[in-house]
């Protein structure tokens, strides 16, 4: 399954997509990141949910010992998306519980997209209306090796990371493109025509 740093980049791609304005100025886009914070925070908390099955596996010295199950599913999604609602109530926007369910999903959505080699493969997404699990018939992310702490600083896993960072970088910077693209567009709009 990818590492949360592409779960983290694709939460964070959805979140600015919803949350910063339509038309920004290259100028104030720091300004209204900084301003976005919180919510961006919890775009990201999201869009790794799912992964917090590995915590009992610390217990047990395996991290994969309870990985890809309940909370590889869209009930549990769901249920992350309404408790982050209710501590997501200040925000402006509309739709946050949809928005939040959307980037939720985006970890189900990018871990079918993953080689997966340890038994089950795949997850049981539609779980509790289906006990089979589903992977997707081609892959884009390569698998981390996680056994235990120790592989997880492999240098297998800086290039597993290096591919997510090429994946998903790239899209959250034509988020930001798109946005000021936008206003750039208006702002042609707008100015006189001096062709006289």
């Amino acid at each position: 399954m990818p590492s949360p740093v592409a779960h983290s980049l694709i939460g964070l791609s959805l979140g600015a997509a919803w949350l910063t304005p339509a038309r920004m100025a290259i100028k104030e886009m720091p300004k209204i990141i900084w301003g976005l914070r919180r919510p961006l925070v919890l775009c990201i908390v999201a869009a790794n949910a799912p992964d917090l099955d590995f915590l009992p596996g610390l217990l047990t010295g395996d991290l994969n010992a309870f990985h890809q199950g309940l909370t590889h599913t869209v009930p549990f999604v769901l249920a992350v998306a309404v408790v982050l609602r209710y501590v997501s109530r200040t925000w402006p926007k509309r739709r946050v519980a949809q928005w939040l369910f959307l980037i939720g999903a985006s970890h189900l959505a990018a871990d079918l997209l993953t080689v997966d080699t340890r038994e089950p493969i795949g997850i049981m997404g539609l779980w509790p209306f289906s006990r089979e699990y589903f992977t997707a018939p081609f892959s884009i992310f390569m698998p981390l090796q996680k056994q235990s702490w120790a592989d997880l600083m492999r240098p297998y896993n800086w290039r597993v990371v290096s591919v997510e960072l090429a994946w998903c970088l790239p899209l959250l910077l034509a988020v930001f493109a798109w946005k000021i693209k936008n206003s750039a567009s208006l702002l042609t709009r707008r100015l006189p025509n001096n062709t006289e």
